[in-house]
């Protein structure tokens, strides 16, 4: 039994293969140890728990493919090589044809002669992985003696497996190992960055092949960027036009291997003289134990720096583009957050710049509404409808709200937004129509200002006939009565009737723009010089007039008489503004108007205007009464206080001069209106009132009257006739 031992380590010290180092001691067994069949058995961890041959040696002729072994403790785990496995002790059967453990399997072991069997546990650590079996074709074969020699056997067996495997085990980790090695190295010089390793001094520990390359490329010494220079130091060493972003880095990879900052980066330029190149630096902690390192990376991002180049200028283009429309432009998600907007929308919107707009609900900043001032509810939005429906949407006349609060009239065009198949927001666009509703509104104001025109122009001039020959031969009949005729008191009282309706007449033309001008070049600071003191008693003592008159004021061309007019009817209108007294403010200036405000204002050239303004502290006008102000005939004063004349008047005049006028006002705080005369330079040749001349006599000349009215005819001819002169009638 000995000899059996010695063989079994002779191939214990030889074994390169479990498989073979198992079926070796098996033939040993059989061999020299003179047993009729040995065999090794591995307990599986399988679902059945079977117990698998890995080598057997003797006579066998097919036992073991008939046994159909398991480990597991049911009838078939009965044998002893599965209660070997289970107890990891010893297991002898003395004689197999008794023993009621082998009844599963005793003809089979009796037709090969197996009279006795042993079983030994393979143990490795605290487990057992199988067995070593033995039969013997003799009953009670198994003395004390050679059981503890078998069991050293199945020792040196466990020995032997555990140290190939433990071999295995150690090759296959040093063939990771290197397998990792060679991956890693391949992994780092197939990256582009350029990459060391620093110790914790500095000094470079290793490299890949991408920065040996730029190394070489740029003729950059042996010594000064391979495995053992300190990298630190050419840091600090470095010169040049960017020796300064060498220092900057140093910085960082000490601040990185100090422990002050968990990772470094900074981008710098390395340009050469035939290119133009940019480079990113990264510095990070190199994981492991023991003294910090740092793994240091250059990476070329010239191609990634032209890229985003030519993504901004694309980016500065298509911003130009939406710029340099008249149209404001924004989109939204489907959230209705703006996701970009141009500056014609941000300055229409009154923002300062586009980025205001940029993630906020467009509905709640313009809260759009309809042109009679209705809100739209979010459902109704015609820009959630597009979104909604993905159809374009096209609003001509919409309301939005700037952002402090004014209204912007605008015209509004919605389409959806498709990326491919999906909706992913809407495109608004709108173009501010303010202007064009203004001078809508002024059109339809001017027309019907017009119609009225003449009709009141119309019924005055025919009125302005009757009553030129009422007066006059009313004055015809006064001159024909004694100076104590008591039918003379009559006669004025009809004459003061008819002068007060020929005024109003004259309010009427005046209106009408058919009252006969004699325009002149004017200075309207010497005009209410002259007006003050007759200003002054229209107003009374409660009221103060203050003039605030602009010095070097240029001259307008304009009827003296009808600046009076139009002067007296604004102060008026302030004083009846002012029950309980106040104060008035006539202010001049010269004002270059632009083309947009000329258009605006519905003026005709561009250029220097002078500005006549009075202003009140009075009762002011709501929206409603600012609309109809300069209709005729239309009053806030009570019954027998105003013709509704005054400002229609003013109106008239200043139209037929030339000018505009505008007027502003807020209930409770006053107002002021604002008239725009084109100015015709500084030589100015009449300020103040005109003086009326006495008529001259005739010296008997003939003159030739033309009129198709028969009563001015003959009062006219009459008139002449008195003066003393040969008068010739004709019907016109």
């Amino acid at each position: 039994m000995y000899r059996t031992i010695s063989r079994c380590n002779h191939h214990l010290i030889r074994a390169e293969d479990e498989q073979i180092l198992a079926q070796n001691f098996c033939t040993v067994m059989v061999e020299e140890g003179g047993y009729r069949m040995a065999w090794v058995g591995y307990a599986e961890n399988d679902e059945a728990r079977s117990i698998r041959p890995i080598a057997y040696a003797g006579l066998e002729s097919g036992y073991l493919e008939n046994l159909n072994l398991t480990w597991a403790d049911t009838d078939r785990g009965s044998g002893p090589g599965a209660r070997c496995i289970r107890e990891q002790i010893i297991q002898v059967t003395w004689d197999i044809a008794d023993d009621p453990q082998f009844v599963l399997w005793r003809e089979e072991a009796a037709m090969r002669g197996y009279a006795s069997s042993i079983a030994l546990p393979i143990k490795i650590g605290a487990g057992t992985i199988g067995f070593l079996g033995m039969y013997s074709e003799r009953s009670d074969a198994f003395d004390e003696e050679e059981i503890e020699l078998l069991t050293e056997a199945t020792g040196d067996l466990a020995y032997g497996i555990t140290a190939l495997r433990n071999r295995r085990e150690r090759k296959a980790l040093a063939d990771a190992l290197e397998e990792a090695a060679r991956f890693n190295r391949a992994t780092l010089d197939g990256l582009t960055a350029h990459i060391a390793i620093l110790d914790d001094k500095g000094a470079i520990i290793a490299v890949n092949k991408p920065w040996e390359d730029f190394a070489k490329a740029n003729g950059l010494a042996s010594g000064t960027a391979s495995i053992g220079a300190n990298y630190l130091a050419v840091c600090d060493r470095s010169a040049g036009p960017y020796s300064e972003e060498g220092t900057v880095v140093a910085a960082g990879i000490r601040a990185v291997l100090g422990g002050v900052i968990p990772r470094f980066a900074s981008e710098y330029p390395c340009h050469s003289p035939s290119e133009q190149r940019w480079f990113i630096v990264r510095v990070t902690p190199f994981p492991g134990q023991g003294h910090r390192r740092a793994i240091v990376a250059h990476e070329n991002i010239t191609e990634r720096k032209q890229a985003m180049e030519a993504v901004r200028e694309r980016e500065e283009l298509v911003q130009l583009l939406l710029d340099s429309t008249a149209e404001g432009i924004f989109g939204i998600d489907l959230h209705g957050n703006c996701m970009l907007a141009n500056s014609t929308c941000a300055r229409l919107l009154g923002y300062a710049a586009p980025e205001q707009l940029k993630g906020r609900s467009v509905h709640a900043l313009i809260h759009l509404h309809h042109p009679d001032g209705r809100p739209y509810s979010e459902e109704e939005c015609p820009i959630i409808q597009t979104m909604q429906s993905g159809q374009g949407i096209h609003s001509k006349a919409v309301v939005f709200w700037r952002a402090d609060g004014t209204k912007l009239d605008a015209e509004c065009f919605s389409y959806p937004m498709w990326r491919g198949k999906e909706l992913v927001g809407a495109v608004v666009t709108f173009l501010d129509i303010s202007q064009q509703k203004n001078l809508e509104e002024q059109l339809r104001q001017a027309q019907k200002m017009e119609a009225i025109g003449h009709l009141a122009g119309g019924v005055a001039h025919d009125f302005n006939n009757m009553l030129t020959a009422i007066l006059a031969y009313t004055d015809f009949a006064i001159g024909a009565l004694a100076d104590d005729d008591p039918v003379r008191e009559d006669l004025y009282e009809v004459r003061d009737a008819g002068e007060r309706a020929a005024r109003l007449t004259r309010q009427l033309l005046a209106f009408s723009r058919k009252q006969v001008m004699q325009p002149m070049a004017l200075d309207l600071n010497r005009t209410i010089e002259d007006l003050q003191k007759m200003l002054h008693r229209l107003l009374g003592e409660d009221i103060r007039i203050e003039t605030r008159l602009a010095p070097q004021l240029d001259a307008v061309m304009a009827d003296p008489g009808h600046v009076e007019q139009v002067l007296m009817n604004l102060v008026i209108n302030a004083r009846d503004a002012m029950p309980r007294g106040g104060r008035v403010v006539i202010e001049t200036a010269i004002r270059q108007l632009d083309e947009d405000e000329v258009a605006r204002r519905g003026l005709t050239t561009p250029g220097a205007y002078v500005a006549l303004s009075v202003s009140d502290t009075g009762c002011g006008m709501n929206e409603s009464v600012l609309g109809k102000i300069f209709e005729p005939f239309f009053t806030t004063k009570g019954p027998s206080k105003g013709t509704g004349l005054g400002l229609s008047t003013v109106y008239g005049i200043v139209k037929q001069s030339g000018g505009d006028i505008q007027v502003t006002s807020e209930v409770g705080v006053g107002s002021t209106f604002t008239i725009y005369l084109p100015s015709v330079g500084s030589e100015a040749v009449a300020g103040g009132r005109a003086r009326a001349e006495a008529p001259s006599a005739g010296q008997g000349e003939t003159i030739l009257i033309a009129e198709d009215e028969d009563a001015i005819r003959t009062i006219t001819a009459r008139a002449l006739d008195r003066a003393g002169s040969r008068v010739l009638s004709l019907p016109g």
